[in-house]
């Protein structure tokens, strides 16, 4: 679970706390099941989405090779200067 999940299973609690407190305690718990729920069925998939790339990013983009310091890179000639 990510922190926006956490956050979103949190107010849920809040939310099912306060109709159990209000109406009664079985309407707490089955409004808490049924936002998760909803949330995990529909709301989680099309409302809060993250951005955040499908895969893992280092599959994505596979780490370029770089030269290493005790190569040099051959240096242009004063000739190929003036050309």
């Amino acid at each position: 679970m990510n922190g926006n999940q956490i956050l979103r299973v949190v107010a849920y609690i809040s939310i099912g706390i306060g109709i159990g407190v209000l109406v009664n305690l079985a309407w707490g718990f089955i409004a808490f099941g049924l936002m998760v729920l909803i949330d995990a069925a529909f709301l989680g998939k099309i409302v809060f989405r993250s951005g955040q790339p499908k895969g893992n990013e280092s599959t994505l983009h596979p780490p370029q090779r770089r030269a290493s310091p005790s190569t040099s890179v051959a240096e242009p000639s004063r000739q190929d200067l003036k050309a």
